[in-house]
């Protein structure tokens, strides 16, 4: 049984984010063989001894019917109690992590998770020099969207619900909010697990290329979205999005305001030319940051990015069918740009699969382990009834027959 329940467990919690160590443990076998033997062992001798204790006349007077323990039936009947409520509250556990479950599952996304591809490319062995990433990073792009059954592709510095984190702290120009001291400087590029300071001036990033926006489906609000036009000898231009306007600027709209990153070099700051829709950018758990979208091909002037990034994420949108189809042709075309280039695929699906997945297992495992409680609560529960009605069925034929006694008694 330990066998196939581990295969179960793999089929449902195949993914990349969560390691199993399903190897056959002698330890917790003897454990189990142990426990299972105390237990037996227990069950036999309880009744044993309550008979030890008996007089042997008592017992030859209850011939042709049940002799009544009050002490052991009152005994079942608390560790039957005991049981029913302990299942019950697991049941209750189980329910709460089903709810918790399926609130993340359905909690909007502001982004289509349907037919999207995710490319992460590498160029750590490629040889790409760094001066050039940039404009390698868009040669892949327009390699990729001249592809059969491509309808739409995009080049990020930060996946959505990858779980990485790049901010910075911000200034805009006309909000209110006050700056506080920054001469620890600037927050790292990478995995962060500390969360936002709450009250700053704290705002999330992302290098975006054109096409991003759609592939992904996030609507332009207001404004304009990225364009080819928008270069590293252009004006330094960024999107933001609803959350970083009512964070920032009460709502207002943010077009024509500018955003200064608060950086110990102090760049120039870009004007706000667009407002998007709010989505998800850490994980499916948080409510939509406020975030800032500047041009990948802008990323190069020392704000915000440190350095041209060695790995981006490729999104391709799938004009139909699965995106997975589309691994072959994406992998062969990025071959001719560089074979040295490391490439990772999957799909946006799986990566919000694998985002909720420490949700979906508490669920089903409590969900599980609930129903399993439950079930050995009934068979307990039975089994005590079962004895109860089997012993006053036993009372019955005597008490008829001294029913007619009981009559001539009272004439």
């Amino acid at each position: 049984m330990a066998r196939w329940g581990s295969q179960l467990l793999l089929r449902l919690f195949a993914t990349n984010s969560v390691a199993l160590d399903l190897a056959f443990n002698w330890r917790v076998l003897g454990f189990a063989g142990a426990l299972t033997l105390v237990t037996t062992l227990l069950c036999a001798l309880t009744p044993a001894v309550r008979a030890c204790r008996g007089v042997p006349s008592d017992a030859l007077k209850s011939v042709g019917g049940v002799r009544t323990q009050s002490g052991g039936m009152r005994a079942a009947d608390v560790c039957v109690v005991a049981q029913v409520a302990v299942s019950l509250t697991l049941v209750v556990v189980a329910g709460l992590f089903l709810r918790t479950f399926a609130a993340i599952a359905a909690a909007p996304l502001g982004f289509d998770t349907g037919g999207v591809l995710l490319v992460e490319v590498n160029a750590q062995r490629a040889n790409i020099a760094a001066a050039t990433r940039f404009a390698a990073y868009e040669q892949i792009r327009q390699r990729v969207l001249s592809l059969p059954g491509v309808a739409a592709a995009g080049v990020s510095v930060i996946e959505p619900a990858s779980g990485d984190m790049w901010s910075r702290r911000v200034e805009v120009s006309g909000s209110q909010m006050p700056l506080m001291d920054h001469s620890t400087g600037p927050e790292g590029f990478g995995r962060t697990a500390a969360p936002l300071p709450v009250g700053e001036p704290v705002t999330g990033f992302n290098a975006i290329t054109p096409g991003w926006l759609t592939t992904y489906g996030i609507h332009v609000i207001a404004g304009r979205d990225i364009s080819d036009a928008d270069r590293a000898n252009s004006g330094r231009v960024a999107l933001v999005n609803q959350a970083f306007a009512r964070k920032f600027l009460n709502g207002a709209n943010p077009i024509g305001h500018t955003v200064r990153t608060l950086l110990v070099s102090g760049p120039p700051p870009r004007e706000i030319v667009g407002m998007v829709a709010d989505s998800v950018y850490r994980n499916v758990r948080e409510q939509s940051l406020p975030t800032v979208y500047v041009p990948l091909a802008q990323a190069d002037d020392g704000d915000p990015l440190p350095a041209p990034p060695q790995a981006v994420t490729l999104a391709v949108r799938a004009r139909a069918g699965s995106p997975a189809a589309l691994t072959r042709s994406v992998s062969a075309a990025l071959g001719e740009i560089d074979r040295n280039l490391s490439l990772s695929f999957r799909s946006m699906t799986e990566r919000i699969s694998a985002n909720v997945n420490q949700e979906r297992s508490l669920a089903i495992l409590s969900a599980f382990f609930g129903a399993l409680a439950l079930l050995l609560a009934g068979i307990g529960l039975y089994g005590v009834m079962s004895y109860a009605v089997t012993r006053d069925s036993r009372r019955w034929p005597s008490a008829l027959r001294s029913a007619p006694r009981l009559a001539l008694s009272c004439d």
